[in-house]
């Protein structure tokens, strides 16, 4: 993955989770950060959640060729939903997206301090309305992994004191 021309994520494929499948990534998204005021747009339909149900986790599988299309990873464990599949190029096999709702477990997360352009763009954005942003790191089965976040002020820190 590369932001701003540089480099800043390389990613080795992992072993298969089951035969067949490999996670590639993994997008977890709190109900707070996936909430729109704005209409769906044409073909799109939004599903209402709860304000305090537990984040979506996105997962992208790649699929060997021949993979049963009838099911899909978590589908019975997790009670996963299929998203949707789209078939790779060169009859490499599927790119198969699940989800299921889970507690997003506790964790911490060290970064660089932001360039001071980079600590002016974020106050531009949360004067504006919401600071949100995207963490990558990876998961426990070597899948990249994309949490979206939320800076809010009304949870205990303000927002311009965190962006200090």
């Amino acid at each position: 993955m590369k932001e701003s021309g540089k480099e800043r994520v390389t990613w080795t494929k992992p072993a298969e989770v089951v035969p067949g499948y490999t996670r590639a990534v993994g997008i977890v998204q709190p109900v707070v950060v996936a909430h729109r005021e704005d209409p769906a747009p044409d073909g799109v339909e939004f599903i209402p959640v709860a304000p305090d149900a537990e984040p979506t986790v996105f997962s992208v599988f790649i699929e060997r060729p021949g993979a049963n299309m009838n099911s899909w990873p978590g589908k019975n464990a997790d009670r996963s939903i299929l998203v949707g599949r789209i078939p790779l190029a060169a009859y490499a096999g599927t790119c198969c997206v699940v989800a299921v709702q889970a507690p997003l477990a506790p964790g911490r997360v060290e970064l660089p301090r932001p360039s001071d352009d980079e600590l002016r763009h974020m106050r531009e954005w949360a004067v504006n309305g919401v600071l949100v942003m995207t963490i990558i790191g990876e998961m426990s089965d070597g899948a990249i992994a994309l949490i979206d976040l939320r800076a809010d002020s009304s949870v205990g820190t303000s927002i311009d004191s965190a962006l200090s």
